[in-house]
């Protein structure tokens, strides 16, 4: 009977350790979405006010008003590591697995529409469609997330994200686009990042 009791300890251990994000690692994440999702939809911002011919920039500019934004989030990820030095969890890996996924991706996919969109005389196709394929690979990786943490909000984040990719399909091609990318970016990675860390304090 003692030794039942003591493998059940060993086992609910066990699942403990799998399942603990250990408060820094999980408070990592959560920046590293705010900083993401603040920083680039700061990014679609600028498109929308470009294309909607609010804001004047030379044209030559305008394929690269993403640089600031790169810059800003690439500095701020250095900065963050150095706050939050730590081993991630087994839980921790597989949410940053997810979101390492979804950066593999998405650059694989943007060089890919480049590649095609060059071959067939598209060269919209990359702003078109990147966006619905981002939103899906973050509804999957806030999928994983909630596979990992069990919490209701993370599905209905997910969902979410799915909903922002059929938007982006409505309004492609279009200044609006922009726009619905600015605010899936703020309210589906920012403000999710927000909550991991809060989350993350009270762990």
């Amino acid at each position: 009977m003692s030794d039942d009791i003591q493998a059940l300890k060993a086992d609910i251990a066990f699942v403990r350790g799998l399942m603990d994000d250990g408060g820094s690692a999980l408070a990592r994440t959560g920046a590293m979405l705010v900083v993401v999702g603040a920083a680039f939809g700061l990014v679609n911002l600028q498109y929308w006010l470009v294309y909607s011919e609010i804001l004047e920039v030379p044209a030559a500019w305008v394929p690269w008003l993403w640089l600031d934004g790169a810059a800003v989030a690439i500095v701020a990820a250095r900065l963050i590591s150095r706050r939050f030095p730590t081993r991630p969890s087994a839980a921790s890996r597989a949410m940053l697995a997810a979101w390492t996924a979804v950066g593999i991706g998405a650059t694989v996919a943007g060089v890919s529409l480049a590649i095609g969109g060059q071959r067939i005389g598209f060269l919209s196709l990359v702003p078109a469609v990147l966006p619905v394929v981002l939103f899906i690979l973050y509804g999957a990786a806030w999928w994983v997330a909630y596979a990992v943490q069990r919490h209701v909000w993370l599905a209905l984040v997910a969902a979410a994200c799915f909903v922002a990719a059929v938007a982006c399909a409505l309004v492609m091609g279009s200044p609006e686009e922009w726009l619905v990318i600015a605010f899936g970016l703020f309210l589906l990675v920012a403000a999710p990042g927000v909550a991991i860390v809060r989350l993350a304090r009270r762990q």
